[in-house]
Order: C-alpha cells, then sequence, then structure tokens
C-alpha cells in the first residue's frame, strides 16, 4: 500500500484529535457527574430539613394546645380544690376547636384521670399502672412537659403518643393534662406520597428504630430495625447517612432528628438513584464527543486535502516531464511555500 503525504497525515492527526476529545469527554464525565450526585444528596437533606421542620411544627403546636389547656383558669381552679367537673365545659369546648386529639383529660398528681371529653369514662384510669404512660406521670409530678413512646391505642388501634402538661395554681403544681393524638395525622400530611428519586420515600421512627410511618402500613410499629447496621446507627446517632445492603439491593440512608421527640426522620433509596443522571449525562457526553469526532475529522480531512492537491498536482507534472511532455505546466494561484514550490 502506497502511504500519500495526504493519508500520512490523516494517519498521525486523527488518531491524536479522537484521543484528546475521548480525555476531554472523560473529564468532562467524571467532574460532572461527581457535581449532579452531590447536588442530588443535597437536594436529599434539604427535603429531609424541611420535613423535619415540619415535624417539629406539629408537635410544637401539639405542646402549645396542652399549654393553653393547663393554663385555662377553669381547668387550674378545678384541680386546685379537687372539683373536675368544674372544667367540663372547658374540656368540651377545647375538644371542638382541636378535634384531632383521640382524648383530652385532667389527672391529679396521683396519675389518676379524674375528668375528660368522654363524660368521664376514662376517671380513675391509673397512668402509673400503665406501662406505655407511667413515665407521663412520673414527669408530670416534676413539673415536665412529656410525651409518651408510640403504642396503639387501645380504643382505635391507630398509632398514638400522650402528650401531658403540668397545671400550676398559685405556683403550686396541682395536675396535668392529658392530649393523646394520632402519628398518622402527620404521616398522612407530611410523609405519604412523599417520593425521594425514583426509588426513595420518606419514613419515620423513634429514637429506639420502632418505625412510626411507613409506605406499607403492615410495617408500622416494627421493630426489625433495631439489630441491623442501620437501625443500630439510627439508634447512636441523632443525624447521619449510612449505605447498607438489604435483599441484595445497595441502598443508602439519610435522617434527621427532631429535639423534642428525639423522632427520626428518614429517607430511604437505592443507589442506583444517584447514577440516573449520571447516565443520561454519560450518553449526551457520548453523542457530543461522537458529533465533534466528525466534525473535526472532516475538517481535517478537508485541511490536509487542500494542502496536499498542489503537491500531488506538482508531482504528476514532474512525472509527465520525466517521460518527455514538457508542455505541462503547474498552474498555482496560492502565495505560500506550497504555492511558490509549485511554481
Amino acid at each position: 500500500m502506497r502511504y500519500t503525504l495526504r493519508l500520512k497525515m490523516l494517519v498521525a492527526l486523527l488518531p491524536l484529535v479522537a484521543v484528546g476529545v475521548i480525555a476531554l469527554a472523560a473529564l468532562t464525565y467524571f467532574s460532572a457527574s461527581k457535581a449532579s450526585e452531590q447536588a442530588f444528596a443535597k437536594t436529599i437533606e434539604q427535603k429531609l430539613q424541611r420535613t423535619r421542620l415540619e415535624l417539629s411544627t406539629w408537635v410544637g403546636n401539639r405542646v402549645r394546645d396542652a399549654e393553653i389547656l393547663a393554663t385555662a383558669p377553669a381547668v387550674r381552679l378545678a384541680l386546685y380544690i379537687n372539683k373536675p367537673s368544674m372544667a367540663q365545659k372547658q374540656l368540651e369546648s377545647f375538644s371542638k376547636l382541636s378535634p384531632m386529639y383521640e382524648n383530652v383529660f385532667l389527672a391529679n398528681l396521683d396519675g389518676t384521670l379524674v375528668a375528660d371529653i368522654k363524660g368521664g369514662a376514662a376517671a380513675g384510669v391509673d397512668l402509673d399502672t400503665l406501662e406505655a404512660f407511667a413515665a407521663n406521670a412520673e414527669h408530670a409530678r416534676k413539673g415536665e412537659m412529656w410525651i409518651s413512646p408510640a403504642s396503639k391505642s387501645p380504643v382505635t388501634g391507630e398509632i398514638s403518643v400522650l402528650l401531658t402538661y403540668p397545671v400550676y395554681k398559685e405556683d403550686k403544681l396541682v395536675g396535668f393534662v392529658g392530649l393523646p393524638f394520632y402519628l398518622s395525622a402527620f404521616s398522612k400530611d407530611f410523609l405519604k406520597g412523599q417520593t425521594v428519586g425514583e426509588t426513595g420515600y420518606l419514613t419515620m421512627v423513634d429514637h429506639t428504630a420502632m418505625l412510626l410511618s411507613h409506605p406499607n402500613p403492615k410495617h408500622i410499629m416494627s421493630t426489625a430495625f433495631r439489630e441491623t447496621n442501620f437501625g443500630k446507627a439510627l439508634q447512636a446517632q441523632e443525624s447521619g447517612s449510612i449505605d447498607y445492603v438489604f435483599g441484595g439491593v445497595d441502598k443508602r440512608m439519610y435522617w434527621l432528628s427532631d429535639p423534642t421527640t428525639q423522632w427520626r426522620v428518614i429517607a430511604m433509596l437505592s443507589t442506583s438513584d444517584f447514577f440516573i443522571e449520571s447516565r443520561k449525562l454519560a450518553g449526551q457526553i457520548l453523542l457530543f464527543s461522537v458529533v465533534i469526532l466528525l466534525l473535526l475529522g472532516g475538517m481535517i480531512i478537508l485541511v490536509t486535502t487542500r494542502l496536499t492537491a498542489p503537491i500531488r498536482f506538482a508531482t504528476t507534472v514532474m512525472e509527465a516531464v520525466g517521460h518527455g511532455r514538457l508542455q505541462d505546466r503547474i498552474a498555482s494561484s496560492q502565495s505560500d511555500e506550497v504555492g511558490m514550490l509549485s511554481r
């Protein structure tokens, strides 16, 4: 095979251009994909922060309701003189304004319920004898607000917690108010239907890694997380992230804690979600690189053709002269070195 000057130039230039374009494409991909993954992680963290703020606000509103009820004059006086019936209208009025509560009750410092919105149906119940709520009575006697661990309501079967708030009269602790409320209200308004990437979702656990919310209701109240590596991380740290394998799938979890309840708001998703945009980017860069290669290849062919054409013509004329055809002439209008050589 005869290697002409044009072919030699193409063989020398095209691989260099191809290597350069591929190297530039690879550098662009790795830089852009890393930035894309960091931006996706930032989006998840911002979503978690927003949800944690919504949880803190939602719990804060429940605490504010309890404080309003605990400072109502009728409630204070009723517990102070031990005549709970005096606060019945106050409880009923409060319940109408705040219908999200399962019950609203008053209790004395012994932990015994003395009035509620259900006509005294719960009167006489001693919280000290109920494992889930004994801590409420204990903290109330210390003058502290307290939110119980989540448990199933004995009435409705829904997941609820009990918020208790101390009641003072003339600087004397006289009892406490109780507001049991459902966690499903928060899940419905702020967690249900929330997606993270293509496969992820938001959920919530308490500080012991018991599920308080989940897209599949069957998992609520499950403690299966506790002994897993990510469940132990949830219990040990108030916020963070961890990579783990579940069901043979690589996953990643982010979480933040509410300062009042220590409940963890969680984002769980497959790590493959982080590379969706990277894969799209890879396809775009590949297409762009092919277009650039074709354009540069065409330009190189055009330039080398234009550059070597006068030389090829001069070579043809010189061969003709060598065979005795002296009438052949080289016509060139170029003023560069190639044109001067041709003349």
